[in-house]
């Protein structure tokens, strides 16, 4: 789940940029914006080209996004919103798949020490992605009186994923590998994605409590299109992780011809009460009720030449509910327990026969108790948490399936702030015990669940020099424990240290109303590590299912990389 806020109107404030990150990669920018009487708008142009890193690789994007508002009153806004993004990548390298047997990495297979990621030959020139994202929304803002708040919008989101992956597949203990590339993603395609809300909160009393009480209703219809001739998979040659190489364009079909795949529609209608019982507590409560309903047909396989019938996989509707009780023992500190029971779309992945298969929804439970706190100017936050939830991925049938439960336990710890009036520090670090419940595979029961590392922290630090307010470093360090890459917890990815260092520097007297430098050296000492481990049901992996049968993937860590900007305001 991502929240984000798209950037808005403001009075008079324009912007351009360029960038630069090696090997010899360029970006320029313009942000411009303006606030009148009745109507506001913000527009940012941004695009990148050139190699990045490895030799003769691409990086690519585009970006067009306009907003308007209006104001007709003082208590109503209009918003509307547009935006077109493109990210294509080539070159970069693969994903490294090694097979998995009755859940563990094959006995004759080891995980290769982790390399330089910009060594040509870990990718091919040809192996990348192109994605584009169209979405367009509107939405209105409207405030009678003091005590009455109204909402409600509609966006439309169109993402195109033509994924023509490089895999590595591992064939043994000394880093031997064959290269597989794909035509193109064999699961979905494109994805439409239509959503709205309509949205009221009030405040009120009774018997001494305030409440803040909301009603809103929300729903979704999210369509997937696959190809109906498939895209096709095949060998480009074989190397060595250490003596990686560049092989001719294999003969690797590009899918065509677009069918809907799948729809499945979700609407929602939830409640929230926000009650303050005195100045030393409150209480949060929430209820929600979920419709979930899936279509799909039978997703064509490499033998099928025509579209099977539309059929309803389930129809479902389920509560949701929450609770969060808050105490605030003094003024700038609160602490709370919080419980959660949440129904959710079930997930869908692809089979290692090329098949589709698509899960009912499924619930997860959490329980939290937690503080926060603000001590000067620093925040602090801390959490002692039990997520509970059902975990699927493509088992050692070769189905994608709820494989059993993943059980998080864990502790959280963020602070953001200033130590003193020149050095700034925002970080944390969380503490997370993963384990299997009651699995299909009876062994990987109390194992840890795979890709999840038990300890994951960052720490920046930002130093303004004192006496210019021009001259800034900052330093971010971040580390990352081990991560089995099976089931049964066989192997493991080695734990990892990275450090970024960075300088800035800001003028008012340059160019414009200011002008800002920055130079930033990501992962200064070249670690070389795998950052990421994903299940045979993601995308690479299982992409290549039925070349490669049930395989997990990994992925390097960025090397070293420089990177120059300059930004102008005006």
């Amino acid at each position: 789940v991502f929240n984000y806020t798209r950037k808005r109107p403001v009075d008079n404030e324009h912007s351009i940029w360029a960038d630069y990150a090696s090997r010899e990669h360029f970006g320029v920018g313009v942000d411009s914006s303006m606030k009148f009487d009745k109507v506001g708008y913000r527009a940012v142009v941004y695009g990148s080209d050139g190699a990045k890193q490895v030799k003769d690789s691409n990086y690519q994007r585009r970006l067009a996004s306009i907003t308007l508002e209006f104001y007709p009153t003082e208590s109503l806004t209009f918003e509307t919103a547009a935006s077109y993004y493109e990210h294509n990548t080539h070159g970069f390298a693969g994903l490294f798949a090694l097979y998995v047997k009755d859940g563990m990495i094959r006995n004759d297979l080891k995980l290769p020490d982790p390399v330089d990621n910009k060594t040509p030959g870990l990718g091919q020139p040809y192996g990348g992605m192109n994605l584009k994202t169209t979405t367009a929304s509107a939405k209105f803002k409207y405030a009678p009186s003091e005590d009455w708040y109204f909402e409600g919008g509609y966006q439309f989101q169109r993402a195109d994923r033509h994924i023509h992956s490089v895999v590595n597949r591992i064939i043994d203990k000394n880093g031997n590998y064959d290269t597989y590339h794909s035509g193109g993603a064999t699961a979905a395609y494109r994805f439409d994605l239509p959503s709205g809300y309509l949205k009221a909160v009030t405040d009120f009393d009774t018997w001494g409590l305030n409440h803040n009480f909301s009603v809103q209703a929300n729903g979704y219809r999210y369509v997937q299109y696959r190809y109906s001739n498939l895209s096709t998979t095949t060998k480009a040659g074989s190397a060595n992780i250490n003596d990686p190489k560049i092989f001719p364009h294999p003969n690797s079909k590009k899918g065509s011809n677009l069918y809907k795949l799948s729809t499945t529609d979700m609407k929602n209608i939830s409640v929230l009460d926000d009650i303050t019982i005195n100045d030393n507590f409150s209480l949060l409560l929430s209820l929600s009720n979920s419709w979930i309903k899936e279509r799909t047909r039978p997703a064509i396989t490499a033998t099928q030449r025509q579209l099977k019938p539309i059929v309803t996989k389930y129809d479902e509707s389920g509560l949701s509910y929450g609770a969060s009780l808050v105490y605030k023992p003094v003024e700038n500190v609160s602490t709370y327990i919080t419980f959660a029971d949440s129904l959710q779309q079930g997930g869908s992945g692809t089979n290692t026969d090329g098949t589709t298969s698509v899960l009912k929804p499924y619930r997860s439970k959490q329980y939290e108790i937690g503080a926060k706190a603000r001590i000067n100017e620093i925040d602090f936050s801390t959490a002692v948490f039990r997520i509970q939830r059902p975990i699927a991925y493509v088992g050692g049938n070769g189905r994608y399936d709820v494989q059993g439960e993943q059980v998080n336990t864990g502790f959280e710890f963020m602070s953001g702030g200033k130590i003193t009036s020149n050095l700034s520090v925002l970080g944390g670090f969380t503490l997370i015990n993963s384990k299997f419940k009651d699995p299909l595979l009876k062994g990987a029961n109390g194992k840890v669940v795979n890709g999840v590392p038990k300890l994951n922290s960052n720490l920046l630090f930002d130093y303004v020099v004192p006496n210019t307010e021009k001259l800034a470093f900052s330093a971010n360090f971040h580390y990352t424990s081990k991560m089995y890459i099976d089931d049964l917890n066989t192997q493991a990815t080695p734990s990892f240290f990275v450090t970024d260092l960075g300088v800035r520097y800001v003028s008012r007297a340059m160019l414009g109303k200011q002008t800002t430098l920055r130079f930033n050296v990501n992962n200064v000492f070249n670690k070389k590590y795998w950052a990421g481990m994903y299940p045979a049901s993601a995308d690479g992996a299982g992409t290549s299912a039925s070349v490669l049968g049930v395989a997990n993937g990994l992925s390097l860590g960025e090397s070293r990389m420089f990177m120059l900007s300059a930004e102008v305001k005006f």
